[in-house]
Formats: structure tokens, C-alpha cells, sequence
């Protein structure tokens, strides 16, 4: 084979490899969107019904069992750790705007 050949065969599997990557991240999107949604219906909750934006307990509890099932997937903890406080810091903006309209 020559050079050529071998460079697009090569190029044609980064492609393929960069395509399902897309695929993947438009589906996180699609799965942060939903769970906004969803936040924006828990927030709104609390807000009726006074409840405060944090809840202490439940966030450990949710720590807990997402290092748990992180390890199963063998994803790095520290890497997962990081992505929830990143979205329960998120989460808890959206609550609290939503409790000071």
C-alpha cells in the first residue's frame, strides 16, 4: 500500500471515531436539557411549598450513589465529582432564581 492509502484509511477511522463522538455529546446535551426541564419543575415545587434549594442529606446521598456507580463504570472518581458539583452548582442558581421571582 501506498502512503496515501494507508493516510486515508487512517483519517477515514478518526472521522468515524469523531462522528460518534458528536453522537455522544449531542445526546448529553439532549440528557442536560431534560433535566433542567425537570429542575425548573423541582424548583418550582420548593418554591410553593417553601422547601430551601439545598438539601443536605440528599445531595450526600446522590454523591454517594453516583462515586458508586461511577467505580462500576470504572469512570475516575475526581472526574465525576467535579462534573456533579459543577451541575448541582447549576442546579442550585436555577432553584434559587426561580424561588426569587
Amino acid at each position: 500500500m501506498t502512503t496515501d492509502i494507508i493516510d486515508i484509511k487512517k483519517h477515514a477511522k478518526m472521522q468515524e471515531l469523531r462522528d460518534m463522538i458528536d453522537s455522544l455529546d449531542a445526546e448529553l446535551l439532549q440528557l442536560l436539557a431534560k433535566r433542567i426541564d425537570v429542575i425548573k419543575q423541582a424548583g418550582s415545587y420548593k418554591k410553593i411549598h417553601d422547601l430551601p434549594e439545598l438539601d443536605e442529606d440528599r445531595w450526600q446521598q446522590v454523591l454517594k450513589t453516583r462515586l458508586e456507580q461511577a467505580e462500576r463504570l470504572k469512570l475516575p472518581p475526581e472526574f465525576v465529582t467535579d462534573l456533579l458539583e459543577l451541575i448541582h452548582s447549576y442546579t442550585l442558581k436555577i432553584e434559587t432564581d426561580i424561588k426569587r421571582q
